[in-house]
């Protein structure tokens, strides 16, 4: 299945490419400079960050800081908290990156990344406040409470989730592995931009999608806002905006699309996956459950946002 939806989007990008050409080429216009403005500020300061922290084994320092919150409220062990704290902190895909490091220097075992996987992926502080969050007219108390009430439904996941975690041996923060400090800066620098090309890839491809469907006259404006939010949240969010709906609706769909993540979110988590040892489904699943929650919490708390 996975085979058969990678071909069929391959597929339809030559499609694109062969038959639209001048769309094609403004819609890497546009991923580029979606690249340039929000995805490199973002991304690589994080991924530099938290390459050397693993690389160097001094990311057991952040976990004995968070590990007795973070074990309390999840069982997870001390090297799952620092992938707790980086997913939320840096955003997606990076906490899928940080916890396939992980797993590839033995850190954590596959049980432990399988339940962390399913709620530690969300979008960044940075990504909401930079980004969505600007696009309105909100006060600091506004912005405060909506990127609360963002992470409450994964928080909520992740403690119900903990009830069926079973795990009791935890690994400890170092690995067993000794890198030269030369090497430890030269792979920090290099992973990180690995994966910030792999992104890039699948943000200029869906990119390319999004454009294409822009100039699909025959779709009313409404369905094709969700169709691109659906495949590309950046770009979907922006065309959300032009939209002529109340501002409170434009905020919920901006900040519920932002923690789905798109397509175009999901292919870059699978891009960084070394293996099939995450569910990408089972992701989606408690992904489509945290919009949920969060629609609940803006309509219950909307009185006392606004």
């Amino acid at each position: 299945m996975k085979t058969f939806t990678f071909k069929t989007f391959i597929f339809f990008i030559l499609f694109v490419l062969l038959i639209f050409p001048s769309t094609s080429a403004y819609g890497v216009r546009v991923g580029i400079d979606i690249l340039l403005r929000s995805l490199i500020p973002a991304l690589l300061p994080f991924l530099l960050f938290s390459n050397y922290l693993l690389l160097s084994d001094t990311s057991y320092v952040v976990s004995d800081f968070f590990y007795p919150i973070f074990h309390k409220l999840f069982k997870t062990g001390k090297t799952g908290s620092y992938a707790i704290l980086m997913g939320f902190l840096c955003g997606y895909p990076l906490g899928t990156k940080i916890l396939c490091d992980l797993l590839k220097k033995e850190c954590i075992s596959k049980e432990e990344a399988n339940y962390l996987f399913k709620f530690i992926n969300n979008p960044s502080p940075a990504f909401l406040q930079g980004y969505i969050l600007t696009q309105f007219n909100l006060t600091f108390y506004q912005r405060f409470i909506l990127i609360v009430i963002t992470y409450i439904p994964s928080i909520i996941i992740g403690i119900f989730l903990s009830y069926d975690y079973k795990q009791t041996y935890y690994f400890s923060g170092k690995s067993k592995y000794e890198i030269p400090l030369s090497k430890v800066i030269d792979d920090t620098v290099s992973n990180a931009f690995l994966t910030l090309t792999k992104i890039a890839g699948y943000l200029i491809l869906f990119s390319i999608i999004s454009v294409f469907i822009q100039s699909i006259t025959i779709i009313p404006k409404f369905p094709k806002c969700i169709i691109l939010c659906i495949l590309e949240v950046t770009s979907g969010t922006h065309f959300l905006s032009s939209l002529t709906i109340h501002s409170s609706i434009k905020l919920l769909l901006a900040i519920a699309f932002s923690i789905f993540g798109g397509l175009s979110i999901i292919f870059q988590i699978n891009s960084v996956t070394s293996d099939n040892s995450l569910n990408i489904l089972e992701l989606m699943k408690y992904k489509i459950i945290s919009v949920l929650l969060f629609s609940l919490l803006y309509l219950l708390l909307y009185q006392y946002i606004f």
